[in-house]
């Protein structure tokens, strides 16, 4: 059986973890599996190159249309049995141009309404979608624009190691920990300032939080740790590697993740199988169906700087709790959320689909500006990027 996993580019976050777990855990199956790119070329395709993946990069060429390039994917993508699709837009106009017997997975890893518009592109042409958590099934069931019988939901799982893999480096101070995409509108990242200043009004003991991450509100977030003074207790490292990334949970105290909302959320997943304390939103059928307050981690609303300031505290005046609860935390991850759990879920998906064919309408969906060169379209592309922008700062004065 041939496996394609698409995606935009890989770059580090969420999606990556969840396409490397995937990709190792087929090949463990003894499957053949290739990663395809056909946005850019990710700063971590190299990276997944060298742990011995195999990743394709199929790129439109500058003087070829969309609707000639949509043609070319088809072809490539027939030598498929099964395509697992993640966020690929593009890739959805072309669905009706593959084999019936090729199945069709697009996998759902957030809330947004362009996730979701993406997702209705020829809906029809594909077989399952996959939503990698409750939350986003129950958005779509609400939407009632998608039959309910083709809605699965397979939480992405986390390798979680088979022994304890805290370390204890015998510092001196609290060490807090935030990873993930530096986005204040769907992450909070603008509250960790304020979250960490409110601590030290009512703390003496010495605290520190890295950031580990990248992202549009970065230079903001910047800005807000040095307006608040607090450059000697937050420190930004910007994006690390995966591996070094875990490293950091591995010695930290405690992951703070203040969401406003979250498809999955798989950091404090990946937070909890390396005994790292989650203290994070209270997502509804998220967050809160994993984390049970006080035991394996810790819950506040959202956007309630009161309630996570006053959890760290609480935890600085009762250190000799940390160790316990950090085990509960990979002990749940162990039980619950471990990558093995989830492969399992896909290959009996997988299997109790292999008779399950489409016929498919052997059409090219129309293509928005299809029949343009590609510099062309790039070029009208930016224009209206730009226009856009132009009426958000105008709106916005």
């Amino acid at each position: 059986m041939k496996i394609g996993i698409v995606t935009y580019a890989l770059y580090i976050g969420g999606v990556e973890i969840a396409i490397e777990t995937l990709t190792k855990h087929f090949l463990k199956l003894g499957l053949s599996v290739d990663i395809i790119e056909v946005s850019k070329r990710g700063t971590q395709a190299q990276s997944f190159i060298e742990k011995g993946y195999s990743v394709k990069t199929i790129l439109i060429k500058p003087f070829e249309t969309r609707n000639n390039y949509a043609k070319r994917l088809a072809k490539e993508f027939n030598k498929y049995d099964i395509l697992i699709l993640n966020n690929v837009p593009f890739v959805h106009y072309m669905l009706g141009l593959l084999n019936s017997k090729t199945t069709i997975l697009p996998i759902l890893h957030n809330v947004s309404q362009e996730s979701y518009n993406n997702l209705l592109i020829n809906n029809k042409e594909w077989n399952k979608v996959i939503c990698v958590s409750h939350t986003l099934e129950k958005s779509l069931i609400d939407k009632k624009e998608i039959n309910p019988n083709k809605i699965v939901t397979i939480p992405t799982g986390v390798d979680v190691p088979s022994s304890f893999p805290k370390i204890d480096t015998k510092k001196d101070y609290f060490s807090l920990l935030y990873v993930g995409r530096i986005d204040d509108e769907s992450k909070g990242v603008l509250l960790l300032p304020k979250i960490i200043k409110k601590v030290l009004q009512n703390q003496e003991e010495k605290i520190e939080l890295k950031i580990v991450g990248d992202g549009p509100s970065k230079v903001a977030l910047e800005k807000e740790i040095k307006n608040s003074n607090l450059s000697n207790y937050i420190k930004c490292l910007g994006s690390l590697p995966h591996a070094q990334a875990i490293k950091e949970m591995q010695k930290a105290d405690l992951l703070i993740m203040p969401s406003y909302h979250e498809g999955q959320g798989l950091v404090y997943l990946e937070a909890m199988a390396q005994g790292l304390i989650p203290l994070v939103s209270n997502l509804k059928d998220n967050t809160n169906l994993v984390i049970k307050d006080a035991k394996n981690g810790f819950l506040c609303p959202i956007g309630d700087i009161e309630c996570f300031s006053d959890k760290i505290i609480y935890l600085l005046n009762h250190k000799e709790q940390i160790a316990q609860i950090s085990k509960e935390a990979w002990i749940t991850a162990q039980n619950e959320l471990s990558s093995q759990v989830m492969t399992k879920r896909y290959t009996k998906l997988i299997e109790d689909l292999k008779n399950q064919q489409i016929k498919r309408s052997n059409k090219l969906e129309k293509i928005p500006f299809g029949n343009l060169p590609n510099f062309l379209y790039q070029i009208i592309h930016l224009f209206i990027r730009v226009k856009n922008k132009i009426i958000r700062i105008k709106d916005s004065i």
